[in-house]
């Protein structure tokens, strides 16, 4: 038995010095702008792991793009993104409880639709995520066409439950 017993804050100091955390970097096409942007590779230890990471910056348009554990510039992304994917949420529920309130014979709160117009007219970046959602394919700043979609939306609704009275008066004539 000539091997040699190494204890774990041993092991651990070992592995950590092989660990390159400034790692490499070349240059490549930003996917944005089309310039060159620095790409950088590199490892870290994150929750008792070393894993490889990368992040994507460019100087000229201000792109980042990366697969951190932690990090501060998405960080705050998510977090001035996150107001808007709440409205987004909150629209989307709108949008079910409209369609829930009119096939139980009830209208639309004319508070909600007012407030609906409003932010699709003025906060445009919930507009366009809200048309990514749906998959209506519109052009940017397209809060007058989300509106004008979801109206269409009610009008549908609406007729269809008529044709659905219909046909059960005509069934019973």
């Amino acid at each position: 038995m000539n091997e040699q017993m190494i204890t774990q804050h041993q092991y651990n100091a070992f592995v950590l010095a092989q660990v390159n955390t400034d790692g490499w970097q070349n240059e490549e096409t930003c996917p944005d702008c089309g310039k060159m942007a620095i790409r950088r590779d590199f490892e870290s230890c994150h929750t008792g792991s070393v894993n490889a990471h990368y992040t994507l910056n460019c100087s000229h348009c201000g792109y980042h793009e990366c697969e951190q554990d932690e990090c501060s510039i998405c960080d705050v992304k998510y977090d001035h993104n996150q107001h808007i994917n709440d409205e987004v949420g909150k629209w989307l529920s709108f949008m079910d409880l409209v369609e829930d309130r009119l096939t139980e014979g009830r209208c639309v709160p004319g508070v909600l639709w007012t407030q609906f117009k409003h932010v699709m007219y003025h906060q445009p970046a919930v507009a366009d995520l809200l048309d990514n959602v749906l998959g209506l394919g519109l052009p940017a700043n397209c809060g007058r066409q989300v509106v004008h979609h979801v109206q269409r939306h009610i009008m549908d609704v609406r007729f269809k439950l008529n044709l659905e009275q219909r046909i059960q008066l005509a069934k019973l004539n």
